[in-house]
């Protein structure tokens, strides 16, 4: 089932800020690799890294809501997916101005210049 907690951190100040440091931490330390090696390290942010990177906040969040959801339907329980879809839904457009600000946050360390 869906479970908003496991995603806290990503609506969070501290959570934006610490995939920022990271970000920061693996591009000083791998140069331009910087994004690839970030994913292999945590596959799991690997959507929200790509769809920062690749789009606008808005389109971004659009894209993140149809993968969710995408995700669900793959449940072999029609009732876990209205369940799940449900609580995911909510807890998405509730969040909406927080993952904006973290789309800002990531876009803001993936588009700094490099030396």
């Amino acid at each position: 089932m869906f479970d908003p907690s496991k995603y806290y951190f990503l609506v969070s100040d501290s959570g934006g800020d610490q995939i920022a440091a990271e970000l920061r931490r693996l591009r000083e330390k791998h140069g331009d690799d910087f994004l690839n090696r970030f994913k292999k390290d945590f596959p799991d942010l690997t959507i929200i890294i790509d769809l920062c990177a690749n789009y606008d906040d808005e389109t971004a969040f659009s894209e993140f809501k149809k993968y969710v959801f995408d995700q669900i339907e793959n449940l072999e329980s029609v009732w876990e997916r209205m369940l799940i879809a449900q609580t995911a839904h909510k807890f998405i457009d509730q969040n909406k101005p927080a993952l904006f600000a973290l789309h800002g946050k990531i876009r803001a360390e993936i588009d700094k210049p490099r030396f």
